[in-house]
Formats: structure tokens, sequence, C-alpha cells
């Protein structure tokens, strides 16, 4: 895990946009049949948990 608390609003959001797109690419080819690997799914998903977690303290502290 990145040490979140160092990035700024900004670097917070653009990891934010990359983990949802590399999500909706392993979601997408799990439905067209290529056996994808589950936990690097449930890995992205608690990534951009945490994300958005530091990004509303950021904003509830600026």
């Amino acid at each position: 895990m990145a040490n979140f608390k160092e990035l700024d609003l900004k670097e917070l959001r653009e990891k934010a946009f990359h983990a949802r797109a590399e999500l909706l690419d392993l979601r997408l080819k799990k439905r067209l049949g290529s056996a994808g690997k589950p936990h690097v799914v449930r890995h992205l998903r608690k990534e951009i948990a945490r994300l958005e977690t530091f990004m509303r303290m950021k904003r509830d502290t600026a």
C-alpha cells in the first residue's frame, strides 16, 4: 500500500481514476470468459476505498 497521507488531492484523484479503470478492465475480462485473478479485484476495491477515504479527509481539512 502506498503512503496516501503524503499525496495531495490531485494525486489521490489520479490514482483512484487509474484503479477504477483497471477494475473495470478486470470486470470486462471476467465477463468475456477469461479467468481472472479474484484477489486482484478485491485488492483494487480496497485500494479505491482507501483512496476515497483519504480524499474525503483532505477535502474536509481544506
